[in-house]
This record gives structure tokens, C-alpha cells and sequence, in this order.
């Protein structure tokens, strides 16, 4: 009996990527995609030890929006007046109402928000709303307070 069918090649939401260096955007945090090496941070049991919501994501994928090309998670707190109140390893679900589908898209909707107020809804509903011109400013500052030498890196 011959049997024929398809193969399909699965594209993961919670990647491990190869090879290449970390994803990041940082507006008063750091915002990365949620990927197997950010997990592995957390060491060789990051399934036990990282936060439960992104280790449900990874170990269940079916049950994440299929229009979402990757989550976006704040990873870090560069701590400035503006961003007094982050939570870290929140997942980021909206900027200004609009749905994150990847970090790209992330970014895009911060640097062409219109609004003076930046409004990020994290998947706990907490909100974080920052004036958008004083958190570039800041960030700056915080930049070199912490010795990062780029703003983003996005490939």
C-alpha cells in the first residue's frame, strides 16, 4: 500500500533560535521575544524555575492566538522616572489597542504611536502608560547608566 501526504514544516510561536544573537527593544524596559534560549536563562530546569504563564505558552502552543507570530515579553527594568512601576516577564498583549503580533510590530506601534501617552496592556491587564517623548529621553540616560551601546536589535 502506498500512502501519500503532505509534510509540513512546524513554525514555532516559542522558537529556539540558532545561532543568533538576542532580539531586544528597549523603551523604559527590555522587550524580547519569548523564545526556548530566553527560558534557558532561568537554567537547566527553566521548565520548573522560569514564570509559569511563559512556560504554559511554550509546552502548549496550540493554545496561543494562531494570528500572533511571536509573544513579546518586558524582560528587564532599566529603572527610570519613567517606568517606576514595570512588572518584569509580563506578556505583552496591546500597544494603544492594537494586538502585538511580533516584537517588529511591537516596535513599529511604540515609534508611530501618535498618542503624547503610550498605553501597553500586559496579559495580567495591568497597564503601563508612559509619555512617549520624556521615556526616549530617558532612555538615553538609562542606556548609558547600564552600558547598553544600541537601542535595538532587531534582526
Amino acid at each position: 500500500m502506498l500512502i501519500k501526504f503532505p509534510l509540513k514544516r512546524h513554525i514555532s510561536t516559542v522558537p529556539y533560535e540558532h545561532e543568533k544573537e538576542a532580539r531586544y527593544y528597549i523603551v523604559g524596559g527590555v522587550f524580547v521575544p519569548l523564545t526556548i534560549n530566553f527560558l534557558k536563562v532561568w537554567g537547566k530546569k527553566w521548565s520548573r524555575e522560569s514564570p509559569r504563564e511563559l512556560v504554559y505558552l511554550t509546552l502548549n502552543q496550540n493554545k496561543i492566538d494562531k494570528t500572533i507570530d511571536e509573544i513579546v515579553v518586558v524582560n528587564d527594568i532599566l529603572h527610570n522616572e519613567e517606568n517606576a512601576n514595570y512588572t518584569i516577564y509580563e506578556i505583552v498583549k496591546e500597544v494603544d489597542g492594537q494586538k502585538v503580533t511580533s516584537l517588529n510590530q511591537f516596535v513599529n506601534l511604540v515609534k508611530n504611536s501618535s498618542q503624547r501617552y503610550v498605553n501597553i496592556l500586559f496579559s495580567s491587564q495591568e497597564r503601563l502608560i508612559f509619555d512617549k517623548e520624556k521615556a526616549l529621553q530617558t532612555d538615553g540616560e538609562t542606556m548609558k547608566r547600564y552600558g547598553i551601546s544600541k537601542k535595538q536589535r532587531l534582526q
